[in-house]
């Protein structure tokens, strides 16, 4: 599966007229909320959107529902909450680039050798103790 993916990848980076390439990374479990793009800088604004859309609706509801009530809500008015918070992300994204610039707060940017961002990110986290004590746990594994 991985070669299938691999070869796949070389023959679309060599044969991309844009000139642009796709890298992949892996990820090790427990990692991703300090080496993922998407859950270092979108994740949270996602879903808070997503729960602000939803109380909004609910508000709406009140009339038809008794309070402490589960109020519910359809498949289809569910997707339009996701859709209308991505196009709200993709917009911001024109005049705020947190989304590029998360890939060199996680490291990950291939055009950059600048690692300054992803080390005040790695400093950050050692103020929270959760992510401390998984930081001072790790260890290297030596694959030599």
């Amino acid at each position: 599966m991985a070669r299938d993916l691999y070869g796949w990848l070389q023959t679309l980076n060599a044969n991309n007229e844009y000139g642009s390439t796709i890298y992949v990374e892996f990820i090790e479990k427990g990692l991703t909320a300090i080496y993922q793009p998407g859950d270092v800088t979108i994740n949270k604004p996602l879903k808070q959107e997503i729960r602000r859309r939803y109380y909004d609706f609910v508000s709406q509801q009140y009339d038809k529902v008794m309070a402490e009530r589960k109020v519910d809500v359809s498949r289809e008015q569910l997707v339009d909450f996701i859709e209308g918070v991505f196009n709200h992300i993709n917009t911001q994204q024109l005049r705020n680039r947190t989304i590029a610039e998360s890939f060199d707060i996680c490291g990950l940017n291939p055009y950059s050798d600048d690692l300054t961002a992803f080390h005040r990110h790695l400093d950050s986290l050692e103020e929270n103790k959760c992510y401390a004590a998984m930081i001072e746990k790790r260890t290297i594994l030596d694959l030599k």
